[in-house]
């Protein structure tokens, strides 16, 4: 039955990531490369979900230092003020898994457009926009990317094995379900 629930989860990052349709275990490093550095109880699905939250966090982060500057509506600039500093830390953290898991320090899902991932040229349209059309770009954007992460992590929290991931990924969902929920009586 486990091995069951790690094929959905591992089904439904594949999905969500919508880049890649390898399976976890092919994404992952040559076994005699990730024996020599990995530290840590890492499967397919923790390493798949490492490489994609950390470009997603890492995106997100420019689109939320403008909503923390420029929203009009307070509880906008409020939130994205919050989930900016909130997803600095997480940043970190989400470079410290891909440290231990021995993985290379780049960006497997660059140039990539999925679900949830804010890009370059999203920031720099929300950027041009002014007044109620800011609010409403970013508030679009922030509800795709919580949507999706808080699925995505759902998904890691049930079938990863590596503690300090699971713990991570569990946090996260649970964060960017109450975020959304804030977000929604924010605008």
């Amino acid at each position: 039955m486990r091995h069951r629930a790690w094929w959905a989860a591992a089904l439904v990052l594949t999905l969500a990531s919508g880049c890649d349709t390898r399976t976890p275990e092919a994404q992952a490093p040559p076994p005699s490369q990730a024996a020599a550095v990995r530290t840590g109880n890492f499967n397919g699905t923790d390493l798949a979900w490492i490489q994609l939250m950390l470009p997603m966090t890492e995106q997100l982060i420019p689109m939320l230092a403008l909503g923390a500057e420029r929203a009009q509506a307070a509880p906008l600039r409020d939130l994205a003020g919050r989930l900016r500093d909130q997803h600095r830390t997480e940043a970190g953290e989400l470079r410290a898994l891909l440290t231990r898991t021995g993985l290379p320090d780049e960006n497997p899902h660059e140039g990539h457009n999925m679900p949830g991932m804010v890009t370059p040229d999203e920031v720099t349209a929300l950027a041009q926009a002014q007044g109620p059309a800011f609010d409403e770009g970013l508030a679009t954007a922030l509800r795709e990317y919580l949507a999706q992460v808080a699925m995505v992590s759902g998904s890691e929290s049930k079938v990863g094995t590596d503690t300090d991931t699971l713990a991570l990924a569990t946090r996260i969902a649970a964060d960017r379900t109450k975020d959304l929920a804030e977000l929604e009586s924010a605008v």
